[in-house]
């Protein structure tokens, strides 16, 4: 059963209900993302003129918008027509007089004589102040215009800021006034929210009697965003919960696996499991036996092991008669996995494959025959797993590593090839636990922190681009001691000087100050076979180190791999450098990871790099990383594909203020369940319109 929406609100009607909007004014409002009315609306004004203050001419200082009254004493156009058209102008005032210039049809409307207000900004031209493309009114001598706060919005091509205003002040009145939103009566009173109507109307429409600065208007703190911020967090919470609630109602698979075949698998390793492994494990394998499907996340440092806990889930799948399928970001994480899964389990009878894209064509219709006929128990690949002709006869459990880099739909499509599979998603990086609490609210979380066999020492350098000589002196020296590394550079295509590519750095350092050494270029264009021998060059030690693009963030995973240069390190987040980090130094030894920055980049670059360079706790660095960028930009990952959380880039520290939505909507579940009360009806409404698609995804609404 899919979930449905059971009413359709007005405010969703396309934006071509509006008197004026036809099909031209509609396709440049398209090219914005603004399809219905709700999308006008929800374009909040990119600023305010505040033309409750008129100032003399005398006053005026160019950079500075203002306000003018006075009269026209000269007007004339000049130029061609149409956009090529200039209208010239003369204002007077008791104080002074200023030039005026409107540039196409915007100062046809006046004439020598008006009495006129403009408000726009000011500039010098030739050593003389001048109001350019100001905005205006003619008004009679008894008789100026109000004192008013003026919505300025983002400029799109032909649509004019009176177009704008006149849209938004019709729309608001036809459809926001009964727009109440997600928050509950009770809830929304007790919180000092206003409704969604409101909010929206108070920003489109400032009062002339508001005090203090406009601009914060468009600020948190303001009553009225706070209010959309809250209702669409609100309403995002609760299909959270409820798509939670959904899976616990849902019948899946109960998995069974002779505890003496676990035990056998568990002592062939070469490895104990961590007590967080094995406390981890008891999770999953629980998750496994149960008949409700598991939506689990795993999450944690870099290299604590979570792929082996992937491994034994497959295992019991495979025991159990099912297939597991394991979706990967890249073909070269890919490989990797494939490369353990089949050392750990072809041994015990698990036949294990590898489906990517650039296979040739027969070896690919090979494979897909496995997976079609069931002899492929575990179907390791990237992309080409979710192709049509991919049939998977009894797809048990689906493992999706790296889930922020796939969208919501294709997430969906792979779950939806088998029945209500169990799902394991993995996550490379500890996720903040505030943002673990919003942002997956629909998956139970395991948590590893501790790194199987403890850890060897890295330490972290900051170079700056000045010191390449001497880093790469430093590079030398630890290569000829067989210490073997990765050299990365943010990129594949060089665009902007002063930027490395891999294969640019490879030619530079081949040809330059690693010119003893053997070094290959890796990256996502590489062909397959290539790609295997050149990462299986390294490990044997017939390499000494490759140059890449991020392909060495994930899957990498060569044990006396001590050494990591990262070239314009200030171009990746610290969750990024942190997992690169996480490749060297895994048998134990010293590692050395050099950063090289642009110092040009600015401090607050430095000190995300210092931060780093002092710190190598995953969690430690995720908190840190979530305070730097906020969760305006974080939340960017788990959003993937879902419909936009419009109000996200306001949120920069309001890390509070998530969680106590997150616990009014546990609480308001809690009471109602089913939001059958009358007093959730539009809490219930909202989520559904909103979210009803990604609560029905795979098959479980």
């Amino acid at each position: 059963m899919t979930v449905t929406v059971p009413y359709h609100c007005r405010y969703l009607e396309p934006i071509g209900v509006l008197p004026g909007v036809g099909p031209k004014i509609a396709s440049l409002f398209e090219r914005k993302g603004i399809r219905t009315v709700a999308d006008l609306l929800y374009t909040l004004p990119a600023r305010y003129d505040d033309r409750r203050l008129v100032s003399p001419i005398a006053a005026l200082e160019p950079g500075r918008p203002a306000t003018v009254r006075g009269t026209l004493i000269q007007v004339r156009s000049t130029g061609g027509r149409g956009r090529l058209r200039r209208t010239v102008a003369e204002l007077a005032d008791d104080s002074g007089t200023i030039a005026v210039v409107w540039f196409g049809f915007a100062g046809q409307r006046f004439a020598k004589g008006d009495r006129v207000q403009l408000s726009g900004p000011v500039d010098s031209y030739q050593d003389k102040l001048q109001l350019q493309n100001p905005d205006g009114d003619i008004y009679a001598d008894d008789l100026p215009p109000p004192a008013t706060i003026v919505p300025l919005y983002s400029e799109l091509e032909g649509i004019g800021q009176r177009t704008w205003r006149k849209l938004q002040r019709v729309a608001g009145e036809r459809f926001a006034g009964d727009w109440i939103g997600g928050v509950p009566a009770p809830l929304r009173e007790r919180s000092g929210l206003l409704t969604v109507g409101a909010a929206l109307g108070f920003l489109h429409q400032p009062p002339a009697d508001l005090p203090g600065d406009v601009e914060k208007l468009l600020t948190p703190d303001s009553p009225p965003l706070r209010s959309l911020i809250w209702e669409e967090w609100f309403v995002f919470q609760l299909a959270m919960q409820l798509r939670r609630r959904l899976f616990a109602r849902a019948t899946g698979i109960a998995f069974h696996c002779e505890s003496s075949r676990l035990d056998a698998l568990l002592a062939s390793l070469p490895f104990s499991l961590t007590a967080d492994q094995a406390n981890t494990w008891r999770e999953i394998l629980a998750d496994l036996q149960s008949d409700r499907p598991m939506h689990r996340l795993l999450h944690g440092e870099v290299g604590s092991g979570k792929t082996i806990l992937a491994v034994l889930a497959a295992f019991v799948a495979a025991q159990s008669g099912y297939q597991t399928a394991i979706l990967a970001p890249t073909e070269i994480l890919a490989e990797q996995h494939w490369e353990r899964f089949s050392r750990i389990l072809e041994p015990l009878g698990v036949s294990c494959v590898l489906l990517i894209g650039t296979e040739a064509p027969p070896k690919k219709r090979r494979l897909k025959d496995l997976v079609r006929l069931g002899s492929a128990q575990v179907v390791i690949g990237t992309h080409a797993l979710l192709s049509g002709d991919v049939e998977f006869p009894r797809l048990g459990l689906a493992v999706i590593d790296e889930q922020h880099k796939f969208g919501v739909e294709q997430r969906a499509k792979l779950v939806s090839k088998g029945v209500r599979p169990d799902v394991l998603v993995l996550s490379a990086t500890p996720i903040p636990r505030s943002l673990a609490l919003t942002m997956c609210g629909d998956l139970d979380i395991s948590v590893l922190r501790e790194k199987p066999g403890g850890e060897g020492k890295v330490t972290t350098h900051l170079m700056t681009r000045a010191d390449r000589v001497s880093m790469y002196r430093e590079v030398a020296d630890r290569l000829r001691q067989g210490r073997r590394g990765y050299i990365v550079a943010p990129r594949l295509a060089a665009a902007t000087e002063g930027q490395s590519d891999a294969v640019q750095l490879h030619a530079e350092l081949k040809n330059g100050p690693l010119a003893e050494f053997r070094l290959e270029v890796l990256h996502g264009k590489v062909m397959p076979e290539a790609r295997r021998r050149i990462i299986a060059a390294l490990a044997a030690g017939e390499l000494d180190a490759i140059v890449a693009t991020t392909v060495v963030e994930v899957g990498l995973d060569i044990p006396n791999a001590g050494l990591l240069v990262v070239e314009n390190a200030e171009r990746f987040g610290l969750s990024q450098l942190h997992q690169m980090r996480g490749r060297i130094g895994r048998d134990g030894a010293e590692a050395l990871c050099l950063l090289s920055y642009d110092e040009a980049s600015g401090e607050k670059s430095l000190e995300r790099l210092r931060l780093l360079a002092s710190c190598h706790d995953g969690f430690a660095i995720a908190e840190a990383d979530l305070k730097l960028r906020g969760p305006g930009e974080m939340m960017g990952a788990r959003q993937s594909g879902l419909p936009p959380l419009r109000f996200g880039k306001w949120i920069q520290r309001e890390l509070s203020l998530l969680e106590d939505i997150h616990r009014a909507a546990a609480e308001v579940l809690a009471a109602d369940p089913a939001l059958a009360d009358p007093a959730h009806h539009w809490a219930k409404m909202v989520a559904l319109q909103r979210w009803g698609a990604w609560l029905g995804e795979g098959g479980y609404g």
